[in-house]
């Protein structure tokens, strides 16, 4: 334990060769000779290669690294200035409000959910009691703006701010918007939802301002018009009532005239789909008809949310596969395990289809089967992207791309079957 006064100096570095050398000089003018001294800070920037140990070679002369971006025009810009303007520019443009092109007729599926009582207690406005929880509640290491006040910094010194934050929010439950550095109503009227909370909801979603951080400085402060902020406490709720359509949109599938659901035993309810936080799982016959409902439905709820279905949840889509994917990996996977001959399905293919000439002469002929002719139609793509190890050499010479490059028989005209062992004697070529 130390006893006694300690001295802390805290630091932000800055990464040039005049400012480090002013820094360090400073600090040595306020060095206590008859005290403990802490530098907390940023430290990643010295004067010589004596102030350092380990990690990459020293070079002072580079002064900071630089950055460079590339522009919608596909140039390249490394100028701190235009890279600011580039990426303001694009989020801009990111958290714009796109036009929805959807009818909202397909909401007519959502009941009405919300009673009186309910409402009333939602737009009620809270104590001080209610909010001094919803504050401690927040992530400590949460930033609400530019002001770079984080969650702890309100618990810290609740006694002094407890007031003014009390007045902002019943303010906002009066009508008023909350201040800019701290925070589709269609949907929401279908549940039920009164006005008087509706537009508080839209009041917060609508009142979100954003800054790009740019080589560690803020660059512009524009209005979000498209979504809410990452991390922002009402996500969850909006994201469920989201949810919400969209089972209720898939539900709406059992009474479409052609949609034959997924057979359960006799007195069991139908079920169209599973969900899960951000999973879900649907069910349906394999009828066409089915299937095309299916995706309509989920067109639907494309149209009108905006996201994109089978895009992964990093680029801002919901995570479904694509059918039409799925099936052609899968007949992939079939050509593949017929290429192997590892089991005897590979094996009864083989002997049925082409006994007795390459797999690469085989046709479709009328009254061969659907797997055969999906098969074939995998064939092109996934011969492009086999390639084949020599091992024992039982790789056709001519057709198999064991070179790595292209099969040979692409560079003649005419030839017999071999295979590569056919070539090799004693462990040399024989050609």
């Amino acid at each position: 334990m130390v006893s006694g006064p300690m001295v802390f100096s805290f630091v932000y570095a800055k990464c040039n060769e005049q400012d480090r050398r002013l820094l360090w000089s400073l600090l040595l003018l306020d060095n206590p000779v008859d005290a403990p001294w802490f530098l907390i800070g940023d430290f990643n920037v010295i004067v010589s290669e004596e102030e350092k140990r380990g990690g990459l070679p020293f070079r002072l002369g580079e002064g900071r690294r630089q950055f460079r971006i590339k522009g919608a025009d596909g140039v390249w810009i490394t100028e701190d200035e235009q890279i600011a303007s580039e990426a303001v520019g694009y989020f801009k443009a990111l958290f714009s409000t796109k036009p929805s092109l959807g009818s909202w007729d397909t909401l007519d599926v959502i009941p009405s959910m919300i009673s009186h009582t309910q409402n009333e207690e939602l737009v009620k406005v809270p104590e001080m009691e209610e909010i001094r929880e919803a504050v401690f509640g927040m992530d400590g290491e949460s930033a609400a703006g530019p002001n770079s006040f984080t969650g702890r910094f309100f618990t810290f010194a609740w006694e002094v701010v407890a007031e003014d934050v009390c007045e902002a929010v019943v303010s906002f439950f009066c009508g008023q918007e909350l201040p800019k550095s701290t925070t589709a109503t269609w949907v929401l009227r279908r549940f039920g939802f009164c006005e008087a909370w509706i537009d508080m909801i839209w009041r917060l979603i609508s009142n979100a301002w954003f800054s790009v951080v740019v080589n560690g400085a803020l660059q512009g402060f524009f209005k979000s018009t498209h979504g809410i902020r990452q991390g922002d406490p009402i996500s969850p709720d909006l994201f469920v009532l989201c949810a919400e359509v969209l089972s209720c949109q898939l539900n709406s599938l059992s009474g479409l005239q052609g949609f034959v659901p997924f057979m359960v035993p006799k007195g069991c309810p139908v079920v169209t789909h599973l969900a899960y936080a951000d999973n879900i799982i649907i069910f349906s016959s394999g009828m066409k008809r089915s299937l095309q409902l299916v995706m309509q439905v989920l067109g639907d709820y494309t149209s009108i949310s905006r996201q994109k279905l089978c895009k992964p949840y990093e680029e801002g889509g919901v995570g479904v596969w694509s059918l039409q994917h799925v099936f052609d990996a899968f007949s992939l996977k079939l050509w593949w395990n017929f290429r192997l001959r590892r089991s005897l399905c590979a094996d009864f293919m083989h002997l049925k289809y082409c006994p007795e000439v390459h797999h690469c002469y085989s046709d479709f002929s009328p009254g061969q089967s659907h797997t055969w002719r999906r098969m074939l139609h995998a064939q092109v793509v996934a011969e492009k992207h086999i390639r084949w190890s020599l091992g024992s050499g039982s790789s056709s010479f001519w057709h198999d791309n064991w070179l790595r490059i292209r099969p040979l028989c692409g560079q003649v005209e005419s030839f017999q079957e071999h295979s590569v062992a056919d070539f090799v004697m004693e462990g040399r070529w024989d050609l």
